[in-house]
């Protein structure tokens, strides 16, 4: 029905939870503990603005200082947001280049500022800077242990390193790890 609300991912911190909803085009703050609506992102007066519109907010992150992360489907890049919702800007665009996303799916910020992002058009992640300027990429697409197929979520993790150190090479630190999703294959 319209005006439903069409979720499709969830941050939560100390007193906030972010809604990702793909009917409304937006990213729904909400107060933890009341669960009432604290305000929209984008905010009314940039949901007109082609360039902090969101089309399809599929996956959603928050780095340390509170910046909101949004992985938009249909607009073909990341949208920055600053913890007030305020529009900062865009990292990549269309296409089927590195730095460029036909189907970005999930998204992830580590602690130092690195984003992730799930391209799964070029079944890859793509790792940019703080300032959206690609650094690397890394994935193929295989059904082998090691490809993506479909990749549609980053997860950053600091809490399980201690039980992968074994796994490292000798005298290589395990600083996190990275957990990435496919929608299909083994």
């Amino acid at each position: 029905k319209k005006g439903e609300t069409k979720p499709r991912d969830v941050v939560v911190t100390k007193d906030r939870i972010y809604l990702s909803d793909v009917e409304s085009h937006t990213v729904h703050v909400l107060d933890r503990e009341t669960r009432t609506n604290i305000f929209d992102i984008p905010t009314p007066q940039e949901r007109t603005n082609i360039a902090c519109r969101l089309f399809q907010p599929i996956n959603i992150a928050l780095d340390k200082s509170g910046k909101l992360y949004v992985s938009d489907f249909g607009a073909y890049r990341v949208q920055v947001f600053d913890a007030n919702g305020k529009f900062e800007r865009s990292i990549g665009s269309y296409g089927d280049n590195y730095g460029e996303f036909a189907r970005p799916k999930g998204v992830a910020v580590d602690r130092s500022g690195i984003v992730y992002v799930a391209e799964a058009a070029g079944q890859h992640v793509q790792m940019f800077n703080d300032q959206g300027r690609l650094l690397m990429w890394f994935g193929e697409p295989s059904d082998k242990k090691g490809g993506m197929n479909l990749p549609a979520k980053v997860l950053i993790d600091y809490e399980n390193v201690p039980y992968f150190k074994q796994f490292a090479a000798p005298g290589f630190e395990v600083v996190h790890l990275m957990i990435v999703m496919n929608q299909f294959g083994p």
